[in-house]
């Protein structure tokens, strides 16, 4: 290994090294604010180190099963904030629990370790590796709750169905590799470029992996699993679930994608069938939920169709559409969960419509930032996700993707009226029971401001994100 080589992947170790001493840390019963903040900091360390040598950092590193490019330094670093982030949430979570939750921040940084072996996997080896590291601890933390039977009955879902999905990304993992000899990506690149011949056992191969990869990120018709485990799940791991453990997963389809769509341009109607589907069908289910979990849960569904939307339109917009949406998707997430953390106590749980009657009155500051982030998974102009759309739709328009077009019209139509439901609730609905007891910490309010004022700051000025991110998008599977 060379030094570049080191420098480029330290962050990966650096992330281990930070669950191992958080183990250790907890072997010896520390308190839950050192656990806390041994994670965040050594989280914080590892983000630092993606700067070092930065301008080297560049040029592509690659490695037999790994490769740091411009895309996969962006995404590590974008999987790492998310990680702070959630970290500094989950300690106001965990603290107004009856449960011990040192595990939790180690399963949590393990599972980030995977998310960053992801990003810049460039072998269906490491792709495995890093996707089975970051879903094994998922089981854990999705049934964490295991006293309470939604909880448990999750995380046994969750278990079951990933195991089935991964069995079917290894066969086409093995269909693959049958077809081209090699499990590289860039190797796969290569020969497809020279003439290979798309055979029947490569279609059925990728057809499995697409069928793994749409579990993951809940695609519509492999969406079963989603509302139930985010019910489940406690608030910080569906948190986790709806951006990094999906991020990572659509940053490593969208390499893999671009390998194989000039071989198979047929494919990518399975593709646009899936991202339509998705986008009507997450916010129809979402239509009548009164149990906001489970919104969020087919919220996402609709999210991320909209994301393989712009996975499947072509130039420098669509690349920026791709990552300008996972980022204004994560930091919108996180701010409406954040808030609902805030609001979560070991003696009321905030699952139903009607514990959100009045918040405005009650909290509010809680009340306004969940609003925000409510109206920008809507679209409403001058927010994140609002500028996602306008550059997916860019893309789609210069890629004549009519049809998705309309279904992404007509599904943010459908939104409005599932996200106005609960900001009618907080703003206009009488407080009918008892008060949401609330107690934040200044590193809470902090955190959650810093967010409202990123959903306004990417709605109102996108070149902010954009400005920094990786260029050109036809050079992410090509070597130096």
């Amino acid at each position: 290994m060379t030094s570049q080589s080191l420098l480029s992947f330290l962050p990966i170790l650096a992330t281990g090294i930070t669950a191992l001493l958080v183990l250790f840390c907890a072997s010896f019963r520390c308190s839950h604010g050192m656990i806390a903040f041994m994670s965040a900091l050594g989280l914080l360390i590892s983000l630092v180190l993606t700067f070092i040598d930065f301008d080297q950092s560049l040029m592509q590193v690659n490695m037999p099963i790994l490769i740091v490019d411009a895309y996969g330094l962006f995404m590590m670093q974008l999987m790492l904030i998310f990680g702070i982030i959630l970290i500094i949430f989950s300690y106001e979570y965990w603290r107004a629990q009856t449960i011990a939750p040192q595990e939790y921040y180690i399963l949590i940084i393990l599972s980030l370790v995977g998310a960053l072996v992801m990003v810049v996997s460039d072998h269906l080896a490491s792709f495995f590796l890093g996707l089975e590291l970051m879903t094994i601890p998922l089981y854990v933390l999705i049934s964490y709750f295991s006293y309470k039977k939604h909880s448990l009955d999750a995380g046994v879902k969750y278990l079951i169905l990933a195991g089935a999905s991964t069995s079917l990304l290894l066969f086409g993992m093995a269909f693959i590799y049958v077809q081209t000899g090699t499990m590289s990506l860039i190797e796969i690149n290569d020969r497809l470029n020279d003439g290979l011949v798309v055979g029947p056992l490569f279609l059925i191969g990728f057809a499995l992996v697409l069928v793994g990869v749409g579990f993951k990120i809940s695609a519509v018709p492999f969406h079963l699993w989603t509302a139930d485990v985010y019910a489940g799940a406690p608030l910080p791991a569906a948190a986790y679930l709806a951006t990094i453990s999906k991020g990572a997963t659509m940053a490593l389809f969208l390499r893999l994608w671009q390998i194989v769509a000039p071989s198979m341009p047929k494919v990518a109607w399975i593709i646009a069938i899936l991202a339509a589907l998705s986008m009507i069908g997450g916010n129809l289910l979402a239509f009548k939920e009164d149990n906001l979990k489970r919104l969020l849960g087919y919220s996402s569904i609709a999210q991320f169709g909209y994301i393989l939307m712009a996975i499947l339109s072509s130039g420098v917009t669509a690349f920026e559409a791709f990552l300008f949406y996972l980022s204004a998707y994560g930091v919108t997430i996180l701010l409406i969960f954040g808030a609902l953390m805030c609001m979560e106590s070991k003696r009321h749980e905030i699952f139903a419509l009607k514990d959100f009657n009045s918040l405005f009155k009650t909290h509010r500051f809680l009340g306004i930032v969940l609003c925000l982030g409510l109206f920008s998974l809507m679209g409403i102009p001058f927010t994140a996700i609002f500028m996602g759309k306008v550059l997916v739709l860019m893309a789609g328009v210069e890629s004549s993707q009519w049809i998705l077009i309309a279904a992404l019209l007509l599904s943010s139509i459908l939104g409005l009226f599932v996200y106005l439901r609960i900001a009618n609730a907080i703003f206009l609905s009488p407080n009918l029971g008892d008060l949401i007891p609330v107690k934040r910490t200044p590193w809470a309010t902090s955190l959650l401001t810093m967010l409202a004022i990123a959903t306004l700051a990417l709605g109102l000025w996108p070149t902010l994100a954009t400005n920094l991110m990786p260029l050109p998008y036809e050079q992410m599977s090509q070597t130096e």
